[in-house]
């Protein structure tokens, strides 16, 4: 399966969460949805991701997770691009692959990923890329579910 990567916006990607955009002449973005959660993830988690490499485009995906807990949320670090790729459920919870969805991320804008909601690891288009992670946790082990994908999804450029 071949998706082309997208350039975001807020109506493309509402389906699967909601994007903050930080504009250059503003001190403040709000990200009043970071820590939406189920009552029980009770841990907030503050994590400085820093990739140890980039990726470029075309890329496959072969794997993806999700959280069931919380949402999920990254803040970009500085002026670099990154992938996002997500899809829906089935109806028995594992990721529909005909709904996936790529977008290309600039440094002004957060991405958070829905509680539930199947995404591939954040990928940097960029070397040196660094990203802020937030969410919610049980404490249980259960806070990431991974399902390796039976089609590979092939990314490429829009």
């Amino acid at each position: 399966m071949i998706i082309k990567a997208k350039p975001i916006t807020a109506a493309t990607f509402k389906p699967f969460g909601g994007i903050t955009r930080h504009a250059k002449d503003q001190p403040l973005a709000v990200v009043s949805e970071a820590f939406a959660h189920h009552p029980d993830a009770t841990i907030p988690a503050l994590e400085w991701v820093m990739p140890a490499a980039h990726m470029s485009l075309p890329t496959h995906v072969t794997r993806v997770e999700r959280h069931p807990f919380s949402a999920q949320t990254f803040l970009p670090h500085k002026d670099s691009t990154f992938l996002v790729v997500v899809c829906s459920s089935e109806p028995d919870g594992s990721p529909d692959i005909a709904t996936t969805k790529a977008f290309i991320v600039g440094s002004e804008t957060g991405v958070t990923f829905a509680r539930n909601i199947w995404h591939r690891s954040l990928a940097p288009l960029e070397s040196g890329s660094g990203y802020t992670m937030a969410m919610m946790r049980t404490g249980r082990d259960d806070d990431t579910v991974f399902h390796d994908l039976s089609t590979t999804v092939e990314v490429v450029q829009g």
